[in-house]
């Protein structure tokens, strides 16, 4: 994600930030909260115009790391 957001490359940022999403969601094992989710989450990103600021998407990547340190760590 992070290097799509250097590139610019902002449709591949945007399908690996959705790729992540989906993940966690798998991981979570609740397969309700999948269902009751994923329509929603569908919905909120089907805009056709999308709008990225560098200074976020990166903040975002960010966080993402941080989450997943936190999976690694046992944490989460």
């Amino acid at each position: 994600m992070k290097i799509a957001v250097e590139l610019k490359d902002f449709d591949t940022y945007y399908t690996l930030n959705l790729a992540c999403h989906d993940l966690f969601m798998k991981m979570s094992g609740n397969d309700q909260m999948r269902k009751i989710v994923t329509p929603i989450k569908q919905r909120l990103c089907d805009f056709p115009k999308r709008i990225y600021i560098k200074e976020w998407e990166l903040i975002n990547c960010k966080e993402h790391d941080q989450i997943i340190n936190f999976i690694k760590r046992g944490i989460l």
